[in-house]
């Protein structure tokens, strides 16, 4: 796996596959910001991403059914998002897939 000095975190394919949700203690530990959009960007090439509503400033975003699907995520695989941004305000997520 290539090393970087973005934050990032893996997840993998969950019941709520129409959103990605970003854990907490790593927008805390980064200090990270985020606008109403976002792109995903995977082997394929990118796709937008809405910010969704949740309580307790939880950061989710649409669309990530779609990169579900592109990519034919499967239980056992293992997504890794590194987070790209500028001052701390993410743009865009770069998606890795590691299958299972």
């Amino acid at each position: 796996m290539e090393v970087t000095g973005n934050p990032c975190f893996t997840t993998n394919l969950k019941q709520r596959t129409y959103e990605l949700l970003i854990p907490a203690n790593v927008v805390r530990e980064h200090a990270l910001t985020f606008g109403d959009n976002i792109k995903y960007i995977d082997a394929e090439g990118v796709m937008k991403g809405v910010r969704g509503k949740w309580a307790e400033d939880r950061v989710c975003f649409k669309g990530w059914d779609s990169i579900c699907r592109r990519n034919r995520l499967k239980e056992r695989d293992t997504v890794n998002c590194e987070m790209l941004h500028i001052r701390k305000k993410v743009h865009s997520v770069k998606i890795t897939v590691t299958r299972g």
